[in-house]
């Protein structure tokens, strides 16, 4: 006699779930190093236009490469590493602390299969890169939930909005009073002396500063809508939990901002050795 077992559909789905779960981004994440750089301390007179087109800056660089599913940003202050040259500990001062850092600006490909980042291990070790031991991990955020939400503001007048996980405002907030010194002061007395003016007017040369705050790994973008015509940032400088975007001045006040972010955010630990 043959017994047979009966699956629960809703027991096969939730298994499926976490097979294909696994599947996506199997662990241990791990990073390829994909390039190089190393670049010899240059006399301090010579001009900058007169050094190699990449080695602008002295010092040494591994770039490394991760291969995973549903990336969206790499945790820029999460970099841990112990650095060995020939067996001695080359990645911390006298003091201990560390002299490697996260270069600039890491990247995520739009297909959120790759993400690449730089470890930038400073002077002192030209001509000896091959012979370098890096053991560490970096963070890295994926997701699959895509948000895309709109919000109408008057941009003539002073305004905080809470969209999504984010605060927009178009007044700095770290500087909000309009008789401090720095850029929230400077902000809002322009917002309140020149952009109604501006408006009235039918649009000026100025331009808009709007400025998010949250978990900026969770940012995708940040549009403009002015009627028919949308308008992306310029530019944008960020510190800490706030990014201020530049924008040119819409031709009118009344404006719907359309932010997109990704929603649910992951963390997962990436593994670094060379």
């Amino acid at each position: 006699m043959t017994k047979s077992t009966v699956l629960n559909p809703a027991a096969l789905v939730f298994l499926y779930s976490l097979v294909a779960t696994a599947q996506a981004n199997p662990q241990p994440l791990t990073a390829s190093p994909v390039a190089y750089k190393d670049c010899a301390e240059f006399p301090s007179d010579m001009e900058f236009g007169e050094k190699p087109m990449f080695c602008n800056d002295s010092g040494s660089t591994i770039a490394f490469m991760v291969e995973a599913t549903d990336l969206v940003a790499i945790d820029d202050e999460s970099l841990v590493l112990n650095v060995t040259l020939n067996g001695k500990d080359i990645g911390t001062d006298r003091l201990g602390e560390p002299v490697y850092e996260l270069g600039s600006f890491p990247k995520v490909s739009k297909n959120g299969k790759y993400a690449v980042f730089e470890v930038e291990l400073g002077q002192g070790i030209f001509r000896e890169l091959h012979n370098v031991k890096l053991d560490g991990t970096v963070k890295v955020y994926t997701s699959t939930s895509l948000m895309d939400v709109s919000q109408s503001v008057d941009l003539a007048n002073p305004f905080t909005q809470t969209i999504g996980p984010f605060t927009i405002g178009n007044v700095h907030p770290n500087h909000t009073s309009s008789t401090e010194e720095g850029l929230g002061g400077a902000m809002e007395d322009t917002l309140v002396n020149g952009l109604r003016a501006a408006f009235s007017g039918g649009g000026g040369s100025n331009g808009i500063t709007l400025h998010v705050k949250g978990d900026l790994n969770a940012l995708v973008s940040l549009d403009i809508l002015d009627g028919a015509e949308v308008l992306t940032s310029s530019s944008s400088t960020w510190s800490s939990d706030v990014k201020s975007m530049y924008f040119d001045t819409p031709k009118q006040s009344k404006v719907v901002l359309r932010l997109k972010y990704w929603n649910d955010l992951q963390m997962q630990t990436v593994s670094i050795k060379h």
